[in-house]
């Protein structure tokens, strides 16, 4: 939790590309960002779990249950942490894309192009 908040803290102190944006959108596509990072981490780490794990020929026959019971938690937080993801980065488009939408009119692109 801890590396959650400084994350997030520290997507927000170092702007970037989003320096001139509203703080909405900033701390916005700051939190979207770390859950994508934080949901990536787990569904990996959890799909490299599943990976170890015996198969159930070489485990003694009161152990496939928790085996199995293991297996199916694991296969449910994958899901989960893929469904997180997948929302978390379309909110995160949504955000990029306030942010675009949140630049230099178009009458300031003419003044730009016209020289004055």
């Amino acid at each position: 939790m801890l590396a959650v908040g400084v994350g997030i803290l520290a997507s927000v102190a170092t702007t970037g590309a989003l320096a001139g944006s509203a703080p909405a959108t900033l701390v916005g596509a700051s939190v979207t960002r770390t859950g994508m990072d934080v949901a990536g981490v787990g569904c990996a780490g959890t799909t490299l779990l599943l990976l170890l794990l015996p198969r159930p020929a070489v485990l003694p026959g009161s152990a496939v249950g928790d085996l199995r019971r293991v297996r199916a938690s694991a296969d449910r937080a994958v899901v989960a942490l893929a469904g997180a993801w997948l929302i978390l980065a379309l909110l995160a488009i949504a955000f990029r894309t306030a942010d675009a939408s949140a630049g230099p009119s178009p009458s300031s692109w003419a003044a730009i192009s016209s020289g004055g």
